[in-house]
């Protein structure tokens, strides 16, 4: 079973989190910023021609980057973020490995006290069942690059 997460949900949470973000002072503002539309990666098939596993047939979205670019431009102009210091990772670059990296390198090593870590996903949610979770729906969410 697939859930899609709305993300105008995402983006009302989010855009509350930079409001807190705007009125307490701090020493250095960061942002990662993923947005993926394109999920034809999804459907690559890796090896033999094996048939797409199952669970890896996203349908594509139409505002995800969108609403990055938006995001991106509000941080600037409304929150005092440098360009220089946002990370925007879009469509087939918004791999795994280049959202942990930048997770890394752009909010975890620089990080300091009063410093304003600040990561966006726009694109597609999913849920999986574990037996051991502590939440009431024995569900676990996560963000599908």
């Amino acid at each position: 079973m697939r859930i899609r997460m709305p993300i105008l949900c995402l983006s009302f949470y989010v855009a509350l989190a930079a409001g807190a973000v705007h009125a307490a002072p701090a020493s250095h503002r960061r942002a990662v910023l993923v947005g993926i539309n394109d999920y034809t990666a999804s459907e690559l098939r890796v090896g033999r021609r094996l048939p797409v596993p199952p669970g890896r047939d996203w349908p594509n979205l139409g505002g995800a980057v969108n609403d990055v670019m938006a995001m991106k431009e509000m941080l600037g102009l409304l929150y005092d973020f440098e360009e220089r210091d946002i990370v925007v990772l879009t469509n087939q670059s918004a791999t795994r490995e280049a959202i942990l990296e930048a997770l890394e390198n752009q909010l975890a090593k620089p990080a300091a006290k009063r410093d304003v870590p600040l990561f966006y996903f726009a694109g597609h949610g999913s849920q999986v069942r574990n037996s051991l979770s502590d939440e009431d729906d024995k569900l676990d969410e996560s963000l599908v690059p």
